[in-house]
């Protein structure tokens, strides 16, 4: 961006004898996208050069989205399953340019703590510590319901010109196959009669597309929140209330509220997954405990911690995988060291002590198996 000169451009346009009118519309567009500290971007072929990837995989995804994702389920903590869409690489090498750069250079809402430097789960729920009254609820299918107009328009806001925009919200969605996800969600998932894209989950660009398509969301719930006296957050698709001054009927209008503001947004609360806390309660935001005056473990998170590294320890790592069901031993080191790493950002005492017990265990089986796997 430092080394940018409109001149440059312009002199090799000149040399490929482009038409005068041509030149003024790409000057005017360069200087445009300059001005906005954005990429310079001057068509599909141009970002296909900048990212590195294929322009037939690019073209191709203007007209579908069709063979360009792989598509699995995997099974969710509550039960169910989550589908996962990952675009091909040609694909996700372009996703992960404009993730990078053009999605880091806008910030979300300040109530946004998820796909963010420095945000996690534990800042989400240490802005909710010592509260009395506490509101949770839940987005139903956050990423699919988010459809190709509103990245377009994501994009318009970041200071991309129309046909850039859309260029950039086909590369970053993609059209179901599945009708029903469809289903009575209205005009705005149409265009010329045919279905519009989605946000997949399992894109790069996905989560910090999500933020900036909910700013305005994040503003109109923030409203709500403060018109209650209430500190709001959004980790993702959680939407978290609360307050030390309620009581349950200011309860239910904030939920009114809400389902009726998320309706606005093209948005449905999951109403399975709406959760209130009044005071005495147990206080649960984003797994950790908010009773105190900083998140804390669940017993439930330390307990499932301190069973692996007992029964690894006492039947071996192979042995306790065999007991769990757990079909990959070097996946299963993997999980329980990521398990201790959280802990040890949350309750660095605790987390010290497991990473002691978990250095204690013979893991070179697994490391072996790891390096010969490869």
């Amino acid at each position: 961006m430092s080394n940018w000169s409109p001149q440059e451009y312009l002199a090799e346009a000149r040399a490929l004898e482009c038409g005068e009118r041509f030149l003024q519309e790409l000057d005017r567009e360069t200087k445009h996208q300059h001005r906005q500290r954005l990429p310079i971007i001057l068509g599909l072929k141009h970002l296909a050069v900048l990212a590195d990837s294929h322009y037939d995989v690019l073209y191709a995804r203007m007209r579908s989205s069709e063979g360009l994702y792989r598509v699995f389920n995997i099974r969710k903590r509550s039960g169910g399953y989550r589908q996962i869409t990952v675009p091909c690489p040609s694909l996700k090498i372009v996703q992960e340019w404009i993730n990078s750069n053009i999605l880091s250079l806008p910030q979300p809402h300040i109530a946004s703590t998820a796909y963010t430097k420095g945000s996690s789960p534990v800042e989400n729920a240490r802005r909710h510590c010592q509260t009395k009254w506490l509101v949770k609820l839940d987005i139903t299918d956050f990423f699919e319901s988010i459809s190709e107009r509103q990245v377009y328009h994501a994009f318009r806001a970041v200071g991309y010109k129309p046909l850039t925009s859309f260029q950039l919200a086909r590369l970053c969605t993609r059209t179901s196959d599945e009708s029903y996800k469809y289903k009575n969600r209205g005009k705005r998932w149409k265009k010329n009669g045919k279905n519009i894209g989605h946000l997949p989950q399992g894109a790069p660009t996905s989560p910090k597309l999500s933020n900036l398509v909910c700013v305005a969301l994040d503003e109109k719930l923030q409203e709500i929140s403060d018109q209650f006296g209430c500190t709001y957050t959004r980790y993702a698709d959680d939407l978290t209330f609360s307050a030390n001054d309620l009581d349950r009927t200011q309860v239910g209008k904030i939920i009114g509220e809400v389902d009726r503001t998320l309706g606005d947004f093209g948005f449905q609360r999951n109403r399975r997954k709406t959760h209130v806390s009044p005071p005495g309660a147990r206080k649960v935001v984003t797994g950790l405990l908010v009773d105190s005056d900083r998140p804390r473990l669940t017993k439930a998170f330390k307990n499932q911690i301190l069973r692996h590294l007992y029964f690894s320890a006492k039947y071996k790592p192979h042995g306790h995988c065999e007991r769990i069901g757990f079909s990959s031993l070097p996946s299963f080191m993997d999980h329980l060291h990521g398990l201790i790493t959280y802990a040890e950002h949350v309750d660095p005492d605790f987390g010290k002590s497991c990473r002691e017990r978990f250095n204690g265990i013979d893991w070179q089986f697994i490391e072996d198996l790891a390096q010969f796997a490869h």
